[in-house]
């Protein structure tokens, strides 16, 4: 009915109030929402399998001090087991315009372990100056909110209506004792400190530390990308050493799907469920793998999420399903890097020159049926949209993109770039026109073409075997 109210209000009103009176009565609606139905006198009629009464006390902490909210002890909410919806959240009690995609619970160093917490999400323009919190739940049913000490801004901010953030909170209980089972976003006010309806929390990821293995972030596997060059990709990587990716996947077709799993049946491969956020004030829906600014904003989500659960390994590689590291000489993955860090130990990471196989330029080798032992020519190495191998651990808050890492300055921490000698990436995609913007009058198509059968004989001796493969996982499903 208020609602009802306010919309005839609107149409007579001015946006400022408009806008006022709609905040207060959707943050009062939704304070008021989890006891809506329940009359606290007779809980027990009304708490059905997936709810159960949970005593816990909010403790609102601020810089000054600390103090307490008094709260019903007896309140119904919502089972670890069955109220944690995976993917993408919206953060009701502060309008519709936040949404929040994952909560990691990270070691800020080797001797504190799991002391902050950081979520990624989309944030409208409207709240850039506003500070926000977060809200922990833990196993015994303390229920927290803590500052955030600090939130982070991508570089498209000023492009986009909904753009992407992160928020970094301390975790008030940091060790084993008493874990996170729930997080989200408070806000600055009692009023919005937590509201306590658990399936509008994130279930956290607990990062491991791994300190002698590589992990690799691939962003996105959506769409029609195929089977065949998702199995080449995961065993040539896994032959140079990759024992750990993540990936998000979006829209993927059933045969990619099942290769995912296979790989992740093996503890090689993390999957999640990417989410978009659906139309808000200003925001138009997109999708995964246009070209715009909006979604190149989107895609900084799985990086941000990346970064932050695979910080405990000792290498992070950053590149596509599409896309292969390969070292000169027959070297693995460790072997590469540890010779590099070895030259210069206060890197921060390395990027690495690209070979492009452009497959616009059609078959050279008749003898494969996979793209990479197919598309034999390439460009000279180009330095344009070059990836990169980090120490993750020696990276800034926040300082991870798909082009470009950010080291602790602070510390001394610094970027360098492989030489050519050391290793490239090998891209295998389709023509671009744009390759070398400072050139006149030169597209891809008359980019001198270079024999390299670097990749196909790689895969040349393990191509039987993924084929039969291929043919196992497909007909196991």
């Amino acid at each position: 009915m208020r609602f009802r109210q306010l919309l005839r209000l609107c149409k007579i009103s001015g946006k400022i109030a408009c806008f006022s009176l709609t905040f207060f009565l959707v943050s009062q609606r939704i304070l008021e929402e989890p006891l809506e139905h329940i009359d606290a006198d007779n809980v027990d009629e009304v708490i059905k399998e997936d709810i159960q009464p949970v005593p816990f006390q909010i403790v609102i902490e601020n810089n000054p001090g600390k103090r307490e909210l008094k709260v019903n002890k007896n309140v119904a909410t919502r089972s670890n087991s069955s109220a944690m919806i995976p993917g993408l959240m919206r953060v009701l009690g502060f309008s519709y315009d936040i949404f929040l995609f994952s909560a990691v619970v990270g070691n800020s160093s080797s001797s504190n372990i799991w002391d902050t917490i950081v979520l990624q999400g989309w944030e409208h323009r409207m709240y850039e100056n506003t500070t926000f919190g977060c809200c922990i739940k833990y196993k015994s049913g303390d229920l927290r909110s803590v500052n955030a000490t600090r939130k982070v801004h991508w570089a498209y901010r000023q492009k986009v209506t909904l753009p992407v953030k992160q928020y970094i909170c301390l975790n008030p209980k940091p060790g084993l004792d008493d874990l996170p089972v729930a997080v989200t976003l408070s806000g600055q006010t009692a009023q919005t400190a937590c509201h306590r309806k658990f399936n509008w929390y994130l279930e956290p990821y607990f990062s491991q530390a791994h300190s002698k293995e590589i992990a690799v972030c691939t962003k996105m596997v959506y769409g029609d990308v195929s089977a065949d060059d998702l199995l080449t990709w995961f065993e040539i990587h896994r032959r140079m050493g990759v024992t750990k990716v993540l990936t998000y996947t979006y829209d993927l077709n059933d045969d990619a799907a099942k290769v995912l799993r296979y790989y992740q049946s093996q503890g090689m491969v993390e999957t999640f469920p990417f989410r978009l956020p659906k139309a808000s004030r200003g925001r138009k829906v997109t999708q995964v793998g246009v070209k715009n600014y909006q979604a190149w904003n989107d895609e900084q989500i799985p990086v941000y999420d990346c970064l932050e659960k695979l910080k405990g390994y000792k290498y992070l590689a950053t590149i596509d399903i599409d896309e292969y590291l390969i070292p000169k000489g027959g070297k693995t993955w460790l072997q590469l890097f540890d010779k590099l860090w070895k030259v210069r130990p206060w890197a921060a990471g390395y990027t690495f020159l690209v070979h492009l196989h452009i497959t616009s330029w059609g078959v050279t080798n008749n003898s494969s049926r996979f793209t990479v032992g197919r598309y034999i020519n390439r460009t000279t190495a180009m330095v344009d949209r070059m990836k990169h191998v980090t120490r993750p651990d020696r990276l800034a808050v926040g300082g991870l993109s798909t082009h470009q890492y950010t080291p602790q300055w602070e510390k001394k921490y610094k970027r360098f770039q492989a030489q050519e000698s050391d290793g490239t990436i090998r891209h295998f995609r389709a023509c671009r026109r744009d390759w070398e913007k400072r050139v006149a009058n030169k597209t891809c198509m008359k980019l001198a073409r270079f024999t390299d059968k670097t990749v196909a004989d790689i895969l040349a001796p393990i191509e039987q075997d993924i084929t039969m493969l291929k043919s196992s996982i497909l007909e196991g499903g």
